[in-house]
């Protein structure tokens, strides 16, 4: 960074999270998703860690918890996460909650570099929703 002439331009926060990210490199989704969660309890946002945390058990329970890696198209996993959630008999706009936070999961990771925009699933996968009239 120094040689790049990057380093004297970097904010604290900036340095930090590059060395974070230098000594996690390519987190599991599930890991990411946890130090999430972890940084909002933190931050006293506990009802949006509530929210991810319910995600994540969902997830986890689907996947048999089988961890997902960003590294990999996860739009298929996105197809089938779906037909399985609405198989078990909850309703669109529950699927449509859950797959919210997994697309504020995927942007975040987009945000922190951890994810490549060509492997980000949610430029295809289209979220649905049922209006209330």
């Amino acid at each position: 960074m120094d040689e790049d002439g990057k380093l004297p331009t970097l904010s604290i926060i900036d340095l930090r999270n590059f060395i974070s990210k230098r000594s996690e490199i390519n987190p599991s989704f599930f890991s990411f998703t946890e130090g999430l969660i972890d940084q909002m309890l933190q931050a006293r946002r506990i009802g949006n860690a509530r929210v991810y945390k319910n995600v994540l058990g969902a997830l986890k329970t689907y996947r048999n918890d089988n961890d997902l890696r960003f590294e990999r198209n996860q739009l298929p996993l996105l197809k089938s996460y779906e037909a399985y959630f609405l198989g078990q008999g909850f309703h669109i706009n529950g699927l449509s909650f859950n797959m919210r936070t997994l697309r504020s999961i995927y942007n975040r990771a987009l945000k922190e570099g951890i994810i490549d925009q060509s492997l980000y699933p949610f430029r295809q996968y289209r979220i649905q929703k049922r209006s209330h009239c």
